[in-house]
């Protein structure tokens, strides 16, 4: 029971970034450039696919009470303290852990990493990071082409290779 407690509080977190950029960007559509409402508009998405996926592992696992579920072959869940992660080893690794102390939800990939929580973003690929608020609008404008390429890169792994597994291994859906 207290990995659904986990993954529960894994969705919340997203909910409630989710709810953030709603309420203090997209609420403003109107008054942004298109570009601008674009970049907002792809973290409420990435959001709501992590906010299902967590969603489904906790309807998932039910009362199981065990450290580590097997759901196939390369697709892990691992649940620790207040650590939980989601891990698909082949046939590259991607790994979507969230960490209950800091309230953050962290997508991993061989060549970067997100780390989604609700009043910060760092988005890293390679040599690239950087860090923003995803609820204001200035430094969403500031740093817009470093945000617009990251949020690429962690999209695809999100929406095209992890999202399609899950719906097949574990009954997923957006």
């Amino acid at each position: 029971m207290p990995g659904k407690k986990l993954l529960i509080e894994a969705k919340s977190t997203a909910d409630r970034l989710m709810k953030r950029v709603d309420d203090r960007v997209l609420s403003k559509a109107a008054q942004l450039k298109p570009s601008i409402v674009s970049v907002a508009q792809r973290i409420y998405d990435l959001s709501s696919y992590l906010s299902a996926i967590f969603n489904t592992l906790a309807e998932r696992i039910g009362k199981e009470d065990k450290e580590v579920l097997s759901f196939g072959p390369h697709l892990y869940l691992v649940i620790t303290g207040g650590k939980t992660a989601l891990i698909r080893s082949k046939p590259y690794s991607i790994i979507v852990s969230y960490d209950k102390k800091n309230s953050e939800i962290t997508v991993k990939t061989r060549n970067g990493y997100a780390v989604f929580s609700p009043g910060r973003i760092v988005l890293c690929k390679l040599n690239m990071k950087i860090d923003f608020d995803p609820t204001d609008v200035n430094d969403i404008i500031n740093k817009y082409p470093e945000i617009k390429y990251l949020l690429r890169f962690i999209g695809k792994t999100i929406e095209f290779t992890l999202v399609p597994l899950l719906e097949k291994r574990i009954g997923l859906t957006i």
